[in-house]
């Protein structure tokens, strides 16, 4: 399957927590000023928050899938958001500890684990906690080690869930995003896995972050969600696709059947965006909801 959404949704936010891990460094050696010092706290509580938040969205959207495809979803954010998130965690608290941190290095597991050996023990005890969450499948030993890490004597931050008008503007902007990135998409397996994304959220109101080899699970609980049947087989005719040029593709196959399926998924490729982009839950729907 293609690149996964994830990877163009959710950039490495290295630079990012560079830059605030400098800051707090100059606010625990008292060369910032107040003002200066409230300002990093709330750019640190900006970034780290707004994935906690994006995070507990994405979460409400695995719930609705099966034991199986739910272990899979949560292993991929764990992998991407809660990773991101630890990123910063670590960086700003290795600063902290007037650890340097060059901007070139990309943080990941083994720099985490080289942080762990030179940290106190008060915050090595609760990152590797954190550190090792992300190798597991659960959403909320992530959640609990992140809510300590963020508490008191460590990052002292304050993770509130959004109010409901909040919530449905974040889910709206997110669809808004992903209908654009659509729009201007043109590899099939790519379109068809923000298709597949964007008609989830349509059908359900909730966000789903997945990877790109989870898509035909998607595809297969929108059978059940979809009220028109003829625009749910032409999703499933497109993946059927999708799937076969990349067999061809894999076997050194003839230049004509490569390009006959290609020529077939750029002829429905409009029909795939167009299902995507005007697919609306029907009143009746929302009211059984």
């Amino acid at each position: 399957m293609a690149a996964e959404i994830a990877q163009q949704l959710h950039r490495p936010l290295t630079k990012e927590y560079q830059e605030i891990a400098k800051s707090v460094f100059l606010q625990t050696s008292g060369s910032a000023t107040g003002t200066a010092r409230k300002k990093t706290h709330g750019e640190l509580q900006d970034k780290i928050g707004g994935l906690w938040t994006n995070a507990k969205l994405f979460e409400k959207g695995i719930k609705l899938f099966n034991e199986e495809t739910q272990t899979q979803l949560s292993k991929h954010m764990l992998k991407t958001i809660c990773s991101d998130i630890t990123n910063l965690a670590f960086g700003t608290i290795a600063t902290q500890n007037m650890m340097s941190v060059s901007e070139d290095t990309q943080m990941n597991a083994d720099v985490r684990v080289k942080l762990l050996s030179k940290l106190p023990e008060n915050s090595k005890s609760v990152l590797s906690k954190l550190h090792t969450s992300l190798s597991g499948k659960s959403l909320e030993d992530f959640f609990n080690c992140l809510d300590t890490v963020c508490g008191q004597g460590h990052l002292e931050l304050f993770l509130k869930k959004p109010d409901k008008k909040k919530e449905r503007q974040l889910v709206f902007n997110h669809r808004l995003a992903l209908a654009e990135q659509l729009r201007n998409e043109y590899e099939p397996a790519m379109a068809l896995h923000l298709a597949s994304v964007i008609i989830f959220q349509t059908y359900t109101q909730c966000m789903v972050h997945a990877p790109g080899k989870v898509v035909p699970q998607i595809i297969t609980f929108l059978g059940q969600q979809m009220t028109n049947k003829e625009q749910h087989e032409v999703l499933v005719k497109y993946q059927d696709l999708v799937v076969e040029q990349m067999k061809k593709q894999g076997e050194d196959s003839e230049d004509k059947d490569i390009e006959n399926i290609k020529h077939e998924l750029n002829e429905l490729l409009p029909k795939i965006k167009e299902i995507a982009l005007t697919a609306k839950k029907s009143n009746a729907q929302a009211a059984e909801d």
